[in-house]
């Protein structure tokens, strides 16, 4: 079972969209999210995170992505996620290198 976050991987997200510029939503991240988890678990046959996203109007979704990025809602997120001890969480592409190349 995977301990990997997603609030840690949409900070992965933000790091590569904020160097290039991209604007990020919390639909986009949704399906961002998404199609990394799925593109993960073809290359790997394993999760990328425990969570599982559930069928909402839109598209398949993280409760835990909408309850900490939706007070954005259409506006794109500007902050990265910080857990409850302050500290900025990102995956550590060098010693996961599938994810680095599925992301």
């Amino acid at each position: 079972m995977s301990t990997i976050s997603p609030l840690s991987v949409a900070n992965n997200i933000f790091y590569l969209s904020s160097n290039e510029n991209i604007p990020i939503t919390p639909m986009k991240l949704q399906k961002l999210l998404y199609f990394l988890y799925r593109d993960y678990l073809i290359k790997t046959n394993n999760s990328l995170f425990s969570d599982r996203f559930e069928a909402w109007k839109y598209g398949p979704a993280l409760s835990i992505i909408q309850d900490t990025f939706g007070h954005y809602k259409d506006r794109n997120i500007t902050q990265y996620y910080k857990s409850n001890d302050k500290k900025f969480y990102r995956i550590n592409e060098k010693t996961n290198p599938i994810f680095s190349q599925t992301l």
